[in-house]
């Protein structure tokens, strides 16, 4: 079985104002993922048998054709559920346009014809930083946490396999798809 899921990379510059931001919050309990693994999940297929990859990477290529690339920035620091009870810490994306948003709902109806379990909760995108095992309540001081607002331009997804380890999860890309339709 392959844990499989599909996302968008985030260019390094961006990367870089995350790391630098959140080098400032301190977040008991928390485990940090590594700045390797920073992506924005669009749709998450958990186990799937080797012998679906093909029909996987067939519904993620039709779906990556019909979008058009989109323009995102880094927008703020977030927690699900929320920052009274934290379970992860995430920065948001802005998605003028919706766009990403489209994308993301493009792949989960794709998707579920061919079994694949729907999401029911909203898709918001982010970039998970931290988990916390225990539910906490936070408290950011306002402006604590800066980022680099530079948009950036989302042109392909890509599919990953993801392998636990005892360390976290490591991320191997396997495919990605341009978006089809230009700006």
């Amino acid at each position: 079985m392959l844990r499989l899921f599909v996302a968008f990379e985030v260019p390094e510059a961006q990367k870089d104002s995350v790391q630098k931001a959140i080098a400032s919050v301190a977040v008991p309990g928390a485990r940090w993922t590594s700045r390797e693994s920073w992506h924005v999940t669009l749709k998450f297929l958990g186990a799937t048998a080797e012998e679906r990859l093909a029909e996987v990477m067939g519904v993620v290529e039709q779906a990556a054709s019909a979008s058009r690339p989109a323009q995102t920035s880094l927008r703020s620091l977030g927690a699900f559920p929320g920052f009274r009870r934290a379970r992860v810490l995430w920065v948001g994306l802005d998605d003028p346009g919706s766009l990403l948003a489209a994308l993301a709902r493009t792949l989960e109806e794709g998707f579920a014809p061919h079994g694949f379990r729907t999401e029911r909760r909203p898709w918001t995108p982010h970039l998970t930083v931290a988990r916390l095992k225990v539910p906490a309540a936070l408290s950011l001081e306002p402006g604590q946490v800066h980022l680099d607002e530079q948009p950036f331009e989302v042109g392909q997804v890509v599919v990953f396999r993801s392998h636990l380890k005892p360390g976290g999860a490591v991320y191997e890309p396997l495919a990605g798809f341009p978006l089809g339709r230009p700006i």
